[in-house]
């Protein structure tokens, strides 16, 4: 055989295996495709515990720094708790940011790995979407630029410890929320997984 010949069959091989491969993942087996969800589930609950833990401990830790520093300094006490809420309004709206794009990232990997039974999880996805970067804009622009007010009479590497404490606290916050969006999805994805085997079965 030439080694030309040997080369198209070679290819026409590759080719052939590519659509094979393309073919059994669009059929997307319901028993395979709900046993693949029930472990992203079992990942997505592990890491709800994990971060509900964290937020807990850190909103402790925060709400213990604020309190020393009132009793340090009673009369910023209003102060204080208006840079907390201001601190608060201006790093929500990054994280809502970003977990708008993870839920993106999410989205994509529901669309790619359950083609035939995702429509109804990434309709419910892209609304929560819609309504979050709804609820977001108005935010956005009023808080454009601000820059909020510290305690003047607090030391600054004190308010560094209560900003550190508190980004901790958004942040464990934010993804123990966002693990629990995607649970509710995956919880959804498979019950129409369950429902599409079942019908294959009577079949």
């Amino acid at each position: 055989m030439s080694s030309s010949s040997s080369s198209s069959s070679l290819l026409y091989i590759n080719v052939l295996l590519l659509v094979l491969i393309h073919s059994s993942i669009q059929q997307e087996n319901p028993k395979d495709a709900t046993t693949n969800a029930r472990n992203r589930l079992h990942k997505v609950q592990g890491l709800i515990e994990e971060y509900q833990q964290n937020f807990t401990t850190s909103e402790n830790n925060l709400n213990q720094s604020i309190n020393r520093l009132i009793d340090k300094h009673p009369s910023e006490e209003k102060k204080l708790t208006q840079y907390k809420v201001c601190e608060t309004r201006l790093l929500t709206i990054e994280f809502i940011v970003r977990s708008l794009r993870d839920v993106k990232i999410f989205e994509r990997l529901i669309r790619r790995n359950y083609p035939k039974h995702s429509e109804k999880v990434i309709q419910k996805l892209n609304k929560l979407m819609v309504k979050a970067v709804n609820d977001l804009n108005p935010s956005v622009s009023k808080e454009k630029i601000k820059i909020c007010d510290e305690p003047e009479n607090i030391d600054l590497h004190d308010l560094t410890i209560v900003d550190k404490l508190l980004l901790k606290y958004l942040n464990d916050k934010n993804y123990f929320q966002l693990n629990k969006l995607k649970e509710m999805c995956l919880l959804e994805l498979i019950e129409v997984l369950k429902n599409s085997a079942k019908k294959r079965s009577v079949k």
